[in-house]
């Protein structure tokens, strides 16, 4: 029995024992080269045998939080960050890393704060002023990236991820011309690098600098025979010369590489059409629907191959798919009326006919031919993309944006509220809270202020119940107003369940699940996968299969606030700026006219009405919605009528 209790005694201790007299910095080396290897598991493994022993190692958490954030763990990367922070308080590259770990988890402002924190630690830390700057990028802020890079290049000049990260905030606005002199530094600096390469090969083709472009694709391609991207990126060059031949052999190339690229196959198909090879379309489009099954232009597209080929019967099936998926689809209408006159459906072909004419009463006109050809899709696709983002980084799409989403929010000196008439929703919140009133208002900026986190923290530990509901919408509006979607939608979950009748909590999840979304289009746009030693870094975005933006969620709140008060105008407003995203242009516009009927002076959605409306090509009801948006004091419905109401 003694005998036993030493063998224990000893097994028990020889690892502590083994481990005090090895060398502390040979197990971080071996972890380090594991990261660096690309083999982040077996770099867990060496951490994790240093903080069984040294529980207070600031460097192994931090090294251990890089590997589990490479492997996608972004949760489990925080809290080794945290506890790196915890243990070194004034090392401003753990600081900045926990940061990233937040942005990864969607709170952004709170990713934002450790950006500061650490340059308050560390003025000189450009890797901080870089992880701001990206920040600044993915909420499309690109005055205050290009500041930050700024700062980051008078601290790191020879960095060449400093250039390509301002070079890239350049590009996302517009500026093309003024990104090529960081792209060319950034390549100077690292020549080998596919990444700055192939952004600059895009910068070029933006510009119609083919032979330029093309030049950096074929380099990237010499590095690396494999990057999808860059043969994606010289078909897209050959099509605009053009040159079908070696725009076709290059997205055979980009499908060998990646074949589930249904892009890919889209734009194939359309090159296939143009070389009268209607066949291969068809084929091109099956691919894309399997992919992506909700495509109703895909539809559209290869109901035009087989009339082509003299297939009514399968040219009608895809019309009438196009028209199930968009019902105000007027080109699709229009077209199936001529399959149905060719099948001697003349009653079938008249009906379509008129439907086609009254969605778009100049349709007939237009149309020299039998059909309205794909190609003629051009221009309205370009509009639609416009509508949808609300880009108004580029001079010529500042006046076709539709107006923001409303949200219970804070009044702040009045500068979010036109009225001071108060909203019966918000009465019993406005009686009980202890911050600003509440006001329901549509912000075209995100306002942050200092005192928020102060009064954010003074609500953190109350506890859920009903009693408590208007601390926690206020913690709710608070962090969402800090940018920390995820922690707003926590907190409206706990209000719906502790109060499901509330119809502002439904309104305000709505808009706080619809930010997220918006969030993690901006990630993923710029699809950064891993982390560096020394400085941040964007891989190379390659070509993927375009992902399918899904609303249902957010649509479910807009219509519970509707169920719960049946007079909400706000709430009718946002849900139809939402059927927009999700090309459901009639409830759009059913839910825009529900909304002016309870509220007739309802500028936003008499502008947004009438935006759907132009887009659909009907000007003559667009253009009155317009006028009167602009009779009710909205000043850009005038920039629109100048534009389209001619």
């Amino acid at each position: 029995m003694k005998k036993s209790l030493f063998a224990f005694i000893i097994f028990c201790f020889f690892p502590l024992f083994t481990f005090s007299q090895l060398n502390l910095r040979y197990w971080m080396d071996n972890g380090i080269d594991k990261i660096i290897k690309g083999d982040n598991k077996g770099a867990i493994e060496y951490f994790n045998t240093i903080i069984l022993h040294i529980p207070d190692n600031a460097e192994a958490y931090y090294l251990r939080g890089i590997a589990k954030y490479n492997l996608g763990d972004f949760r489990g990367s925080l809290n080794d960050f945290s506890k790196a922070v915890d243990n070194d308080s004034i090392n401003s590259t753990y600081v900045v890393y926990r940061g990233r770990a937040k942005e990864r988890l969607l709170s952004m402002q709170d990713a934002r704060d450790d950006y500061n924190k650490a340059i308050e630690l560390k003025p000189i830390n450009s890797d901080a002023y870089l992880s701001r700057g990206l920040n600044s990028i993915m909420l499309k802020k690109y005055h205050e990236a290009l500041e930050d890079f700024d700062m980051a290049q008078m601290y790191d000049y020879y960095n060449g991820y400093v250039y390509f990260y301002r070079a890239i905030a350049k590009q996302y606005s517009g500026a093309f011309i003024f990104a090529l002199s960081d792209f060319d530094r950034a390549i100077y600096l690292e020549p080998k690098n596919e990444d700055f390469i192939n952004r600059r090969g895009i910068n070029f083709r933006e510009m119609k600098e083919y032979d330029a472009a093309l030049n950096d694709f074929n380099a990237v391609i010499k590095l690396d025979s494999s990057n999808s991207f860059a043969y994606f990126n010289k078909a897209l060059v050959y099509c605009e010369i053009p040159d079908y031949k070696k725009a076709l052999e290059n997205f055979n190339r980009v499908l060998t590489l990646d074949p589930d690229n249904a892009l890919t196959y889209y734009n194939r198909a359309w090159l296939k059409a143009k070389l009268n090879d209607f066949a291969g379309a068809i084929a091109d489009y099956n691919e894309v629907l399997r992919i992506n099954p909700s495509n109703f232009y895909t539809y559209f597209n290869r109901a035009i191959m087989w009339q082509r080929l003299n297939y009514d019967t399968k040219a009608i099936a895809d019309y009438s798919s196009a028209i199930n998926l968009n019902p105000v689809f007027a080109s699709a209408y229009y077209n199936r009326s001529q399959a149905k006159r060719a099948m001697r459906d003349f009653i079938g072909a008249q009906e379509d006919y008129k439907m086609a004419l009254g969605i778009d009463a100049n349709l007939d006109s237009i149309v020299k031919s039998g059909l309205v050809d794909s190609t003629g899709l051009a221009k309205m696709g370009e509009f639609k993309a416009e509508f949808e983002e609300g880009n108004t980084n580029k001079e010529h799409n500042s006046d076709i944006s539709p107006c923001s989403n409303y949200s219970v929010a804070f009044r702040l000196n009045n500068k979010w509220i036109k009225e001071e008439t108060e909203d019966v929703k918000l009465k019993e919140l406005n009686k009980e809270n202890t911050l600003e009133k509440f006001v329901i208002s549509a912000s075209e900026d995100t306002i942050v202020e200092n005192k928020f986190a102060a009064l954010l923290n003074n609500l953190e530990n109350i506890p859920v119940n009903e009693d408590n509901w208007t601390k926690i919408f206020e913690r709710a509006v608070l962090k969402y107003e800090m940018q920390n979607y995820s922690g707003a939608l926590d907190d409206y979950n706990k209000l719906i369940t502790i109060k499901p009748s509330l119809s502002i909590a439904y309104f305000n999840r709505a808009n706080t699940r619809f930010q997220l979304s918006n969030y993690l289009n901006s990630i993923d746009d710029l699809d950064i996968r891993a982390i560096n030693f020394g400085s941040s870094k964007i891989v190379s975005k390659k070509v993927q299969k375009p992902s399918v933006q899904k609303y249902e969620d957010v649509l479910a709140d807009c219509s519970s606030a509707i169920r719960l008060d049946p007079n909400f105008s706000q709430a009718y407003f946002n849900r139809g700026n939402i059927k927009i995203l999700t090309k459901d242009y009639a409830g759009a516009i059913a839910d825009f006219s529900k909304a002016i009927a309870l509220d007739p002076k309802f500028a936003e959605a008499y502008f947004n009405r009438g935006l759907t409306y132009i887009f659909l090509r009907k000007n003559e009801e667009g253009c009155a919605d317009m006028s009167k948006a602009g009779e009710l004091g909205l000043d850009k419905a005038y920039k629109v009528i100048k534009k389209f109401c001619k």
